[in-house]
This record gives C-alpha cells, structure tokens and sequence, in this order.
C-alpha cells in the first residue's frame, strides 16, 4: 500500500498519481520472478504473490519494493510517498481460503502502517 498517496495525489493532480502507481506496478512487473503474480487491488494497494518463496525472501523482497518506492518519489519530484507491507505466508497444509490470507496480510500492512509506515510487517501464522 502507498504511503501520502492521497494527500499527493489530491495535491499534484491525479496525472501526477497515475504516474505513481503505474511507476510501482512496472516495479512490480519488471522485478518479479516466473512464477510470481502481481496485481493492483484497487486505489493505492498492491499485492504480490511470491511462488515458492519463504520469509526472509519475502522480507528482502519487501524492502526493495521499499526502497524503490522511496526511488520513485524522489524521481517524481516529491519525498513524501512511501510504501508499506504486510507479509502473509501461504503452508499448503493449512487449507487456508484466500480470502483469509489476504486478510492476514492486510492486517499485517496496517500494523506497518501503525508502526511508522514505510516499513513491512509479517502476519501472524494462520488460525
């Protein structure tokens, strides 16, 4: 999810934000491997399916798309956008429903943002 998305884009102009988010969406594409799935939720959320990956994979992963985010800001002539993530993990033998995953990561995103934004945080373990 980006971070002072709104205020930017409210700000800027909704070209300005539209640049933004397709600037983080060639992110996502252009550095992703086979096998991964990325896709815009809507608004300013994003989500990424990492095939095969464990935690600290994922959390190196979260900490590029970090940094690039900051990249992309300053390359847009701002500072201020940001991103922060919520890391769910997927155990095939949970029989997790989706819908509860993304749930998971989503709650795990906005414990980031709680905790100062700009940073990713991992989801607790399934129930």
């Amino acid at each position: 999810d980006l971070d002072n998305f709104k205020p930017l884009n409210d700000c800027f102009g909704h070209a300005f934000g539209d640049h933004a988010l397709a600037e983080i969406g060639r992110e996502l594409r252009d550095h992703s491997r086979a096998g991964d799935l990325a896709a815009r939720l809507g608004g300013d959320e994003f989500a990424l399916w990492l095939d095969g990956a464990d935690t600290p994979g994922a959390l190196i992963k979260a900490e590029a798309l970090i940094a690039a985010a900051t990249r992309i800001s300053a390359e847009l002539g701002g500072d201020t956008l940001g991103l922060s993530v919520g890391i769910a993990s997927y155990r095939p033998s949970s029989r997790e429903p989706f819908h509860r995953l993304l749930a998971r990561a989503d709650a795990a995103l906005y414990r980031a943002k709680t905790d100062g934004r700009g940073r990713a945080h991992l989801a607790d373990a399934p129930a």
